[in-house]
């Protein structure tokens, strides 16, 4: 085990001086497999100082991040749950690292990400289901606690886009013709801030939600929470676009924003 602490002490030097043998430290590490789980707390410190000391841009970079992201998901389960506790971090970029290297561990992270999902922070609630999101399919394990998470954030009526100067909306439908991983990527690189959008906490919730429901392969039985959700989202495009294009999804139907024709079609799934 020489060579793992000889690398751990090489990952604790004082990072823009040393920043070279810290990067070949992270990947002996990374060589080492499981066997690396016991430098997780100076490899999770290695992550941390990138995300407090780094521009944003640099830390999409992945030349910055690589190594350490790269040995993080090496060395296995071990470094799954201090991941985790990053998901509600304040620092911008930090959030977005943790969310990509648990995305990495795939079918490991599933269960400690879905328990995240109950997490009292909104920005954690919203990077698990982002790291879901990417995940795909094999976070299928995860779509009972997605369900009951977006069930959890239905209001009667959810925020609606906040007018700008004149009441003329600040937002544009014609500006968000994206995708919902481009939606939460930019809501990723946002953090720290105002949402571009304007969008509130429930609506960025929602649509992460949904993002993360279509990827892991939302169940049939989803339908009725997607209806209550297209229901609370009617005046707010992008929730209920997504939740449209859902529901077509796992239904096979295609009543676009017709609220009474969903839950005409719902009544009749609920009929003997």
């Amino acid at each position: 085990m020489a060579g793992i602490d000889r690398w751990v002490d090489d990952l604790r030097r004082p990072r823009w001086k040393f920043w070279v043998s810290r990067e070949a430290a992270a990947r002996g590490i990374a060589g080492l497999g499981e066997a690396g789980a016991g430098a997780v707390p100076a490899l999770m410190d290695c992550l941390y100082d990138i995300g407090r000391r780094t521009s944003a841009s640099d830390v999409l970079d992945p030349v910055v991040r690589g190594p350490f992201g790269d040995a993080l998901v090496a060395v296995g389960a071990a470094s799954v749950p201090p991941l985790v506790t990053l998901l509600s971090t304040s620092l911008q970029g930090l959030g977005y690292m943790a969310v990509e290297i648990l995305a990495r561990h795939g079918a490991t992270a599933v269960p400690f990400l879905a328990k995240a999902l109950e997490d009292p922070k909104s920005a954690a609630r919203k990077n698990a289901a982002w790291a879901l999101e990417r995940i795909g399919p094999a976070a299928a394990p995860a779509v009972p606690a997605l369900i009951r998470a977006l069930e959890e954030i239905l209001p009667e009526h959810m925020e609606v886009i906040r007018p700008g100067p004149g009441g003329a909306p600040i937002v544009t439908e014609a500006r968000w013709e994206n995708t919902e991983r481009e939606i939460l990527e930019l809501a990723a690189m946002s953090r720290g801030t105002e949402p571009p959008s304007q969008l509130g906490q429930r609506e960025w919730l929602a649509l992460a939600y949904m993002a993360a429901l279509r990827a892991a392969g939302a169940p049939p039985s989803a339908a009725e929470v997607l209806v209550r959700t297209l229901i609370a989202g009617k005046d707010d495009f992008l929730v209920r676009g997504a939740a449209e294009r859902l529901l077509r999804e796992v239904t096979g139907k295609d009543f676009q924003s017709d609220t009474a024709a969903w839950r005409r079609w719902l009544k009749e799934q609920e009929a003997p």
